[in-house]
């Protein structure tokens, strides 16, 4: 039988935040330092003049794509809960409860029995 999620998933799901995070570092550091040529005039041609603070912003882009942990969940389980899914989940809900009750009810009338045969001893 196939798994529901596939086991790359969770392992992302754990590992995603902290992909994140350190990129999140990095895409600092490419930041500070692409402020500090600026603020020091260190650019030398004009292309350049614009090609830094366009990386930088599709790297903060990419790095706002990778979703967290909770979208990731959020994701999976709008990927695998389905009408049919909830249906049968419901249906075998009401088996299971209709079970327990029949049990209790059984539990209910072993009682009454070995109570009425007590009180026929005495």
């Amino acid at each position: 039988m196939e798994p529901i999620v596939s086991p790359w998933f969770v392992y992302f799901i754990g590992v995603g935040e902290n992909i994140q995070s350190a990129l999140g570092i990095i895409g600092f550091f490419m930041s500070f330092g692409m402020l500090l040529l600026f603020i020091f005039n260190m650019v030398e041609n004009e292309k350049a003049y614009w090609r830094y603070p366009i990386i930088i912003l599709v790297y903060w882009v990419i790095v706002t794509a990778i979703p967290d942990r909770k979208t990731l969940i959020g994701m999976a389980v709008a990927q695998n809960v389905t009408k049919d899914r909830v249906v049968y989940a419901g249906k075998a809900a009401v088996k299971a409860h209709d079970a327990i009750k029949q049990d209790v009810l059984d539990l209910i009338l072993a009682f009454k029995d070995k109570e009425e045969e007590v009180k026929g001893r005495k």
